[in-house]
């Protein structure tokens, strides 16, 4: 929501589409953005007045992970969405500009910061037949072993004594610009 001419605008919106869903809904504090204040302040309220309405400060990451699996959509503008939820197979709506051009998978859908705009796409978002769609979803940002991978690789590199000894390297002039090269 930090993108739009006036933060707040985006919020009202999506807080108007909200007000039509009935299920509950978790609001988790967003990043000190501008306008984050302002965001807290009209997402408490929202859940002041509503029943199963909850806002929450921080969520350790497994209890949010596991919020996540079980939710009908992710609905924001937040990059868990964009890189996260994939991973869960879980449908996120995404509100406004702030992640456009970010590389997404098939469980985003975007929606401009208006309320009808945004209702339509959480009302796809929650349909069972899309969350179906969504089995086998590849997520683009990887399958979550990157460490374990990282790990193996740097297992298997020889770690001789040539690698600990420093060798000077000279830069030398090469056509239009410069390269280097090992003087040994």
């Amino acid at each position: 929501m930090t993108l739009a001419d006036e933060p707040g605008g985006e919020a009202r919106e999506l807080l108007a589409a909200l007000a039509g869903i009935d299920r509950p809904i978790l609001f988790c504090f967003p990043n000190a953005d501008a306008g984050s204040r302002a965001l807290i302040a009209s997402a408490a309220a929202f859940c002041a007045t509503r029943p199963g309405a909850r806002l929450v400060t921080n969520l350790p990451s497994k209890e949010y992970l596991s919020l996540l699996r079980t939710a009908a959509a992710l609905v924001g503008n937040s990059s868990s969405g964009i890189m996260e939820a994939a991973s869960l197979g879980v449908p996120v709506v995404d509100v406004g500009a702030r992640q456009r051009g970010r590389e997404r998978a098939r469980n985003v859908l975007w929606a401009p910061g208006e309320r009808g705009a945004i209702a339509e796409a959480i009302g796809r978002a929650a349909d069972p037949e899309f969350r179906r769609s969504l089995a086998g979803l590849e997520n683009p940002y990887g399958d979550g072993r990157a460490a374990e991978r990282i790990a193996d690789a740097l297992e298997a590199c020889p770690l001789g004594e040539e690698l600990l000894v420093k060798r000077a390297m000279r830069l030398e002039r090469a056509g239009d610009g410069w390269k280097w090269s090992d003087p040994a």
